[in-house]
């Protein structure tokens, strides 16, 4: 009780904790993670037929350098281990194993297990993956990485190929040496419900939640998987029938083969009809090795419609001894398939891996049918041994018509034997088979013998020859690559037509392969013929109208392009192979077909029989086609490959491109030449065949015209009709220069060309030119007239007037050529220009004639010359030489140095006199001379200098006892002496009157450049007086006059008073005093002042 309470008290808090604190909102079911698990075992033998790999990592790791791997003491592996990691798409960690070898018991222990990967889905394909060279992965490393990818649904292991060993002969690539064992994928939620269906032993009132509780029909199942969306496969486990909409897009389930359940999923009962869109059908190859039907039987007379949102996939039929088993996804027996949509992929079965079409009709408009496969089954039961495998993705057997047209896309299937991508019957005789193909792809598809894309079946014994005719839609990427173990002499690429003769009564017929509007290009073999190559009981029939282009096809002998050879020992494929080829390609385009050697085929060889044994016709062209070849292609055969012969088509059969029907048009050339005597017509016209197609021009070819085919040609072996459209042939003539052309008549009657002569014209060109340095003097003329002479004589009205704003050229037009049958000379003259040009014309009438006015630019000189003033550099001060600079308009372009060698002149010569029309002002400075002023006249220059001028003061003195004796004269004369020379005019007469002080004034200083010498001298005084000169001429002369007195005077007996010099003396001093106290008082003032 209290263990209640206690509970309900929790209970109670945790909903009051919820309402208060918990999510507004709860959801009635969580989301349940969808997905799988994947278990799986890796494992590598110790011994295989590929490997001992301990002498793998022996033999390796002995030679590595400082290994642990390896003791080289013992001369034996040491315990390693090999590391194996798997790298999961979209997941971050990886999961890595160990395989280990133990060196105590020399044992290797080479089995690892990866358990419970998490895979978004529930099917696992693996795949070996090689080194990145392309070579096998090397065999002794000690960790490998393995991957799992993402691909359409489905996981990819991708694990390593290592190598084998050394002397392993004859590597095929399919050596495994890594093997993946017990593969075991599990639903990762098994919540997930499967729902079963079972058509023979279900019931519609059970839930068909097990295999005991079947539903029986797929209506029932829909209606409870769209009513319980969490299920995802309806399990078939039982043959359920068929008819109405079949769909599943309100549901989340596929349908799924059961696990043991091997026969058909789906039965459309004879006469009904049912129509497959947004269903997934699954044949479960994985858990079932044991499927021995389809996915789908389509019963007599019924009907199944293939649409959009529809996938049949994954049902590998097995392998049943010495039988051929029939169509992967869908067998129709007297039938008929519409397939607009949808893919059917991945399925596998002898006849057909995706479709077998058993007397039955498929109309193939849309979807894809993609990566199925024909494998091999070997039938020993019968002599000889049977290798049956036919039909990659589709096989039309018995009967059966493929129409094919718009959208249908036949991809990468795979045929061990025949027909990589369709298969016109079988490797078995039957009834006739028919191809319509009208457009859709056959891209990518292999077969292993003959027709990598297309096979069409001979007729053996009873029966009736399969039959493809094929005028839209692409056959493409295609290859035949040898595998097989079927006759692939002339293996087919792209398409293979087998053919059968009459030998050992079989009663045998060609199949037959019609094109229509086909380009043949850019294919590959490793033999003759890569763009078509025939068998000898071939019959090729290459025409013009609507028919092939072959060109550009590539293999490693010269015959790319078509290869057809007789060999008349080759059982039922023995004989003389016919053959008819056009010399034309689709679009009008001559072939010019050329033989193995280089050499042209010869005009015979485009048609007949070959009945030589081992002889051949091997042909290449260097031509491609022209833009009407691709605007009328509607059927490309390209990029295929056969390793042995006919990368594009390969033939024993019978090969009809286009229609047997061509025209051809002539032309006729006629000349009216208007009695032009002297005058001839070119020596060869071209013409243009102009084809019109849907209103649109094309040139198709061109010939020449001339004396020598008589002015006449045909354009031959014409196409007529494109499509069936009538081609429109015109023809167009290169112009042909002096004549007007005229074409009259039709293509079916013949074309005529009349030529008619345009009185000739012609026109002269003049050009001036100017040497005038770009008229620099500004003397060029505004305009210029240059007048036409005819045979030497002007034309009268014929004048040009040429002028910058012409660009100085003009042309005489409309001239006559001829006169009176001979050819008229023009030359021309130029008015005369003047202004100092000259004219020169060069050039002819029929190069242009070129005025070229020539005028050398006016010249001036600049001279002039020194002049000194200077008194004949009396003081030495002239310079050795001077600097004229010359300016032009102000600015400085020369300088000269002048010296007196020179003559004191200069000059400056060869001066523009204009620029720019201008005259230019010439000028001239002189770089300054020291002491010296500069005056410029023109272009001369004065240097005047003042010469020195200096001035010598001379004092008497007397001694004479104040001429106590009375003898001093009143006045005495000095004279001035230069160099030793009195100087005229120079004498100072000295008196008391001037204080006996005088100078002599303005003299030269310098004479010659040589300081003058100046001293002086006195004329004699007499009276006793002796004269002695002291100084110099610097400093001034002083002139002493010495006289001693004869008597001695008496001393006065009273000192009488001081007159003449002494009282002057004392005055002297007084003035002095004053002037001293003078400037004391100012001193003092000015200091009180500051």
């Amino acid at each position: 009780m209290k263990a209640k309470k206690t509970v309900a008290i929790l209970m109670a808090v945790s909903m009051i904790f919820t309402i208060f604190f918990g999510p507004t909102t709860v959801k009635a079911e969580e989301s349940v993670e969808e997905g799988s698990l994947l278990n799986f075992e890796i494992s590598r033998a110790e011994f295989s037929d590929y490997e001992n790999l301990i002498a793998t990592y022996s033999n390796y790791w002995m030679t590595q350098p400082k290994n642990d791997i390896f003791d080289e003491t013992k001369w034996e592996l040491n315990n390693f281990s090999v590391e194996y990691e798997l790298h999961i798409e979209g997941q971050t960690d990886t999961v890595i194993k160990r395989m280990s070898y133990s060196s105590e018991n020399y044992s290797w222990d080479g089995k690892i297990t990866y358990d419970n990967i998490k895979i978004p889905y529930d099917k696992v394909e693996i795949e070996y993956y090689n080194a990145d060279n392309g070579a096998f992965v090397e065999p002794y490393l000690l960790h490998y990485n393995l991957y799992l990818k993402k691909s359409n649904d489905k996981m990819i292991l991708s694990i390593p190929k290592l190598s084998p060993r050394k002397d392993y002969e004859n590597p095929t690539g399919d050596e495994k040496i890594l093997n993946v064992n017990n593969i075991d994928i599990k639903e990762l939620n098994p919540t997930i419900k499967a729902l079963y269906l079972n058509g023979q032993a279900g019931d519609d009132n059970f839930d068909g939640t097990t295999p005991e509780k079947a539903v029986k029909t797929f209506e029932k199942a829909k209606e409870l998987s769209a009513g319980n969306q969490d299920t995802k496969h309806i399990v078939v486990i039982g043959t359920t029938d068929i008819q109405g909409e079949i769909s599943l897009s309100e549901t989340n389930a596929q349908i799924l083969r059961g696990e043991g359940f091997n026969g058909y999923l789906f039965s459309v009962g004879s006469g009904k009809s049912a129509s497959l869109s947004n269903i997934i059908v699954d044949g479960n190859s994985e858990k079932n090795t044991n499927i021995e039907k389809s996915l789908i039987e389509v019963k007599a007379n019924a009907i199944l419609d293939i649409g959009s949102g529809t996938n049949l996939k994954n049902n590998q039929i097995k392998a049943i001894k010495d039988t051929a088993t029939n169509g992967g996804a869908v067998y129709a027996n007297s039938a008929t398939i519409n397939m607009s949509g949808g893919i059917i992929e991945n399925n596998q079965a002898t006849y057909g891996g995706g479709i077998h079409l058993n007397g039955s009709t498929m109309n193939f408009s849309g979807g894809i049918v993609q990566n199925n496969k024909s494998n091999l089954a070997i039938d020993r039961s019968v002599l000889p041994t049977q290798y049956h495998s036919a039909g990659g993705g589709i096989i039309a057997n018995d009967g059966s018509t493929i129409n094919m047209s718009a959208d249908a896309k036949v991809l990468s299937n795979y045929a061990h034997e025949i027909g990589g991508g369709i298969s016109l019957g079988s490797d078995q005789w039957g009834a006739s088979n028919i191809l319509k193909m009208s457009g859709g792809t056959v891209d990518g598809n292999i077969a292993g013998s003959a027709g990598g894309g297309i096979f069409v079946q001979a007729k053996y014994f009873t029966g009736g020859a399969s039959k493809a005719y094929i005028d839209g839609g692409s056959i493409i990427n295609n290859q035949m690559d040898a595998s097989g173990y079927t006759e692939k002499m002339f293996g087919g690429g792209g398409i293979y037509v087998n053919g059968a003769n009459n030998n050992y009564g079989v009663n045998g017929a060609n199949g037959e392969l019609y094109l229509t509007n086909v380009v043949i290009t850019d294919n590959e073999s490793e033999n003759e013929g890569a763009g078509y190559a025939a068998c000898p009981i071939s019959k090729t029939k290459i025409y013009v109208t609507n028919g092939a282009a072959i060109y550009g096809n590539k293999t490693a002998s010269k015959v790319n392009d078509i290869y057809i050879l007789c060999n008349k020992y080759l059982g039922l494929h023995g004989g003389d192979p016919e053959y008819d080829i056009s010399k034309r390609m689709l679009g009008g385009v001559l072939y010019n077909w050329k033989n193995k050697d280089n050499s042209p085929l010869d005009e015979s060889k485009h048609k007949g029989v070959i009945d030589k044994n081992n002889e051949y016709l091997g042909l290449h062209t260097d031509e491609k086609g022209n833009e009407l070849t691709s605007n009328l292609k509607k059927v490309l055969i390209s990029g295929n490959k056969s390793a042995t012969r006919g990368g594009g088509i390969g033939s024993n059969g019978t090969v009809t491109m286009g229609t047997e029907e061509a025209t051809s048009v002539s032309v006729e050339k006629k000349w009216i030449d208007d009695n032009n005597t002297g005058l001839k017509h070119p020596e060869t016209v071209t013409v243009k065949l102009i084809a019109n197609v849907a209103g649109k021009d094309y040139e198709v070819e061109h010939k020449q015209l001339s004396d020598k085919n008589g002015w006449k040609t045909a354009f031959t072996d014409l196409p007529t009709k494109a499509g069936e459209e009538d081609i429109k042939y015109t023809i167009e003539e290169v112009g042909v220069e002096g004549y007007t052309s005229k074409i009259s008549g039709t293509a079916k009657s013949g074309f005529v060309i009349t030529n008619t002569k345009i009185p000739q014209k012609t026109s002269i060109q003049v050009t001036k030119a100017w040497e005038d340095k770009h008229d620099q003097d500004g003397k060029r003329p505004a305009s210029v007239r240059i007048k036409l002479l005819a045979d030497g004589k002007e034309v009268e009205g014929k004048t040009l007037t040429l002028s910058k704003a012409n660009n100085w050229t003009g042309s005489f037009t409309d001239l006559d050529e001829y006169k009176a049958g001979k050819k008229i000379e023009y030359t021309i003259k130029e008015e005369t220009v003047g202004n100092g040009y000259t004219s020169v014309i060069t050039g002819s009438a029929a190069e242009g004639y070129k005025v070229t006015n020539t005028r050398e630019p006016e010249k001036v000189e600049v001279e002039g010359s020194k002049t000194w003033n200077d008194k004949g550099d009396q003081d030495g001060k002239r310079p050795a030489e001077i600097t004229i600079n010359l300016l032009k308009n102000g600015t400085k372009i020369n300088s000269v140095k002048v010296k007196e060698a020179d003559g004191w002149k200069w000059k400056f010569e060869n001066l523009d006199k204009y620029e720019n029309g201008n005259e230019i002002t010439y000028t001239i400075t002189e770089e300054k001379v020291e002491g010296y002023t500069t005056e410029v006249n023109g272009y001369n220059v004065k240097n005047s200098y003042t010469p020195g001028k200096t001035s010598i003061q001379v004092t008497k003195a007397w001694e004479d006892k104040n001429d106590q004796d009375g003898k001093r004269p009143a006045s005495v004369r000095i004279k001035l002496l230069a160099d030793g020379k009195e100087v005229e005019g120079k004498t100072l007469t000295l008196s008391k009157a001037n204080n006996w002080t005088g100078s002599f004034t303005d003299l030269d200083e310098y004479k010659a450049g040589k300081k003058i010498e100046y001293t002086i001298k006195e004329e004699a005084v007499g009276n006793g007086y002796t004269s002695v000169i002291t100084g110099s001429a610097k400093d001034g002369y002083v002139v002493t006059n010495v006289r001693t007195p004869s008597t001695p005077p008496e001393k006065p007996n009273n000192e009488l008073p001081k007159t003449g010099d002494d009282a002057n003396l004392s005055l002297y001093l007084m003035l002095i005093g004053l002037s001293g106290a003078l400037l004391i008082v100012l001193g003092l003032k000015r200091r009180q002042k500051n």
